[in-house]
């Protein structure tokens, strides 16, 4: 949790060194629908739901900017043992993406903008459900997501982000998060039978925000 701390205050002292140019500076709130899977896995719906800020850097180029965000983002995935039962993991994070983008002008009106930069998560709370069908006979299992034998529950990866604003207020914007750390718990599992010895998240999101 320190890691999510350090993370947090990082990216207010990243907003607040440029407190004498807060016309640089916009706020706002960011919602969506997600799409992830996991190594493996298929996809599972979840959502993302949170606090945005975007800080303009014309000292480098017109148009380029910094944003960060600080997001809850329920992930998971599926998977299906072929007529035999299927499972279930969901997994709540604390989110925060910091990417560097750039918007281009198409009219007073309407920007087109793209952005890229990694993220860091800590897992939150989560179930996994596994189904079993044997002979005609269902059984059920449940775990905590993130408990001793469950997920790992820090994460790290790369995204990137592309859209429409509109009126400097509404943006529109489809992303992908491309996870780089292997969050299975090697440490519960028989070396042996390691089925999902590089388990990494991904996640395709549909997001729209209101700028203040």
């Amino acid at each position: 949790m320190k890691k999510i701390y350090s993370l947090a205050l990082t990216f207010g002292l990243l907003y607040g060194a440029n407190a004498q140019n807060l016309e640089n500076v916009k706020f706002g709130i960011k919602g969506g629908m997600n799409l992830s899977k996991m190594t493996n896995f298929t996809s599972k719906v979840g959502y993302h739901a949170g606090v945005k800020a975007e800080l303009n850097l014309p000292q480098i180029s017109e148009g380029v900017f910094i944003e960060g965000a600080v997001l809850v983002s329920s992930k998971g995935a599926k998977l299906d043992y072929w007529g035999f039962g299927k499972s279930k993991v969901e997994a709540a994070y604390l989110e925060i993406p910091i990417q560097l983008g750039y918007k281009h002008s198409i009219n007073s009106d309407m920007k087109l903008m793209g952005s890229f930069g990694p993220y860091f998560a800590y897992g939150l709370f989560g179930k996994q459900t596994i189904d079993y069908d044997w002979d005609g006979e269902t059984d059920r299992e449940k775990y905590d997501t993130f408990g001793d034998e469950g997920l790992k529950r820090f994460d790290f990866g790369l995204g990137l982000s592309a859209g429409i604003e509109f009126k400097q207020k509404y943006q529109f914007s489809i992303g992908y998060d491309f996870g780089l750390m292997n969050i299975y718990n090697t440490s519960t599992d028989d070396e042996d039978t390691d089925i999902t010895g590089s388990l990494k998240n991904s996640n395709l999101k549909i997001s729209v925000a209101y700028l203040f």
